[in-house]
C-alpha cells in the first residue's frame, strides 16, 4: 500500500512477511502519521520500543509487531543510506 493509502501495482499487503488485514495496515499508517513519523529519520529516532507500543499496537498489530519493527527500522537505514532519506 502508498502513502496515499492505494495499493502500489504489483504488492500485496504482507508480501514481505506475515499477512495483515487492509484494516490493520491502514490503522498502521494512521498511527505513524498520529505519532509524526512520516519520513526515515523520524521513524530512527522514535527506536523499536517506540514502533511496537504505541505505533504497532496502535494500528492493530499484536503478534508481529516485534518483528515488522526491527523490519522497518532496517529499511529505513536502506533508504538513509541509499536515498539520503528522501
Amino acid at each position: 500500500m502508498g502513502l496515499d493509502g492505494r495499493p502500489i501495482a504489483g504488492s500485496a499487503v504482507g508480501s514481505l512477511g506475515a499477512q495483515i488485514s487492509d484494516t490493520t495496515a491502514k490503522n498502521t499508517y494512521r498511527s505513524f502519521i498520529r505519532n509524526g513519523l512520516t519520513n526515515p529519520q523520524n521513524i530512527l529516532e522514535a527506536g523499536w520500543d517506540f514502533l511496537v507500543y504505541p505505533v504497532m499496537r496502535q494500528g492493530g498489530y499484536v503478534r508481529y509487531d516485534g518483528r515488522k519493527s526491527t523490519q522497518i527500522l532496517r529499511d529505513c537505514e536502506i533508504l538513509i543510506a541509499g536515498y539520503g532519506g528522501h
